[in-house]
């Protein structure tokens, strides 16, 4: 399954690359999905020792964006972030409507950090830090290029914000357009 996931990472951003990725858009009910992604990274968070917590606005409304790789940045983010927490960490999902009435995905954990230097690194292909903890867990560098990408590809941006000696608290933030906000 690990191969099978590398492989689908490289043609995925193959495609994306190419421009041969289309985005298949529909209104996605993100209470909904924000519930899926955490029942599928539960197991390995509780394995982890770490406490997932959800927060979302009451009664939000639709997003206008590709489910099939939404989901695949949240799953990225929230595996990540599990990854590099320590037992008795915490990963939060917070979904926000910002001022712009904008969808905001943050991602935050309390796990190593990621020093200044690293980011263009981190969000490039096959981009990884050699660190001690990094080494001690599988990964090829794609997920975040394909986060960037896939944000990108809706007219959002991802930004990245972490304290390596501050608590070591890193925030991933997928902030996606206000006209991909769907009210009804």
């Amino acid at each position: 399954m690990h191969l099978l996931a590398i492989i689908n990472d490289i043609l995925d951003l193959s495609r994306v690359e190419a421009g041969k990725f289309d985005l298949n858009e529909t209104e996605v009910q993100v209470p909904e999905l924000c519930r899926s992604v955490i029942h599928i990274v539960k197991g390995r968070a509780d394995e982890a020792g770490i406490t997932l917590i959800k927060r979302l606005p009451e009664d939000p409304p639709y997003l206008l964006a590709d489910p099939r790789s939404l989901k695949q940045m949240l799953l990225n983010l929230m595996s990540n972030a599990i990854k590099f927490s320590s037992s008795g960490g915490t990963v939060d999902l917070v979904t926000t409507i910002g001022p712009n009435g904008g969808f905001c995905f943050d991602i935050r954990d309390t796990g190593v950090g990621i020093a200044q230097k690293h980011l263009d690194t981190i969000l490039s292909p096959f981009g990884q830090v050699d660190t001690a903890h990094a080494r001690d867990h599988q990964g090829t560098g794609l997920g975040l290029p394909l986060v960037k990408a896939f944000i990108e590809m809706h007219g959002g941006r991802v930004e990245i914000e972490s304290e390596v000696e501050v608590d070591e608290v890193t925030t991933v933030s997928l902030f996606f357009p206000p006209d991909r906000t769907r009210t009804f």
